[in-house]
């Protein structure tokens, strides 16, 4: 949901207010329910008992804000796809022996 499609429900809902068909309270309640919409769908329940002007949306919402998850749908088959895991890095091989120890070993 844009910035835009917020303005758009303000803009139709001060017309129903100057046009008589929302009281002032009525208007402040849903500019409040305005304010705490998270889809479009909320937006346009404000709209259930008013006639037009209802809001327009003339593009498409974003599908996720900076840095959501998004659900992956399963594979055909029914098979959830394989997390993504970075490439194994080499490994130093440990040895118990310090460089110290190995010298006061030797004869």
């Amino acid at each position: 949901m844009s910035h835009d499609d917020r303005d758009h429900t303000l803009e139709a809902l001060t017309e129903h207010s100057r046009e008589g068909r929302l009281l002032i309270d009525e208007y402040g309640d849903r500019v409040t329910a305005l304010d705490g919409a998270r889809t479009r769908p909320d937006l346009l329940a404000l709209f259930d008992d008013l006639p037009e002007p209802r809001p327009r949306f003339t593009e498409a919402p974003q599908a996720t804000a900076p840095g959501a998850t998004v659900a992956v749908p399963p594979e055909p088959g029914g098979a959830l796809p394989e997390p993504h895991r970075p490439p194994p890095t080499a490994r130093r091989h440990h040895t118990n022996a310090s460089p110290a120890s190995a010298s006061r070993s030797a004869p």
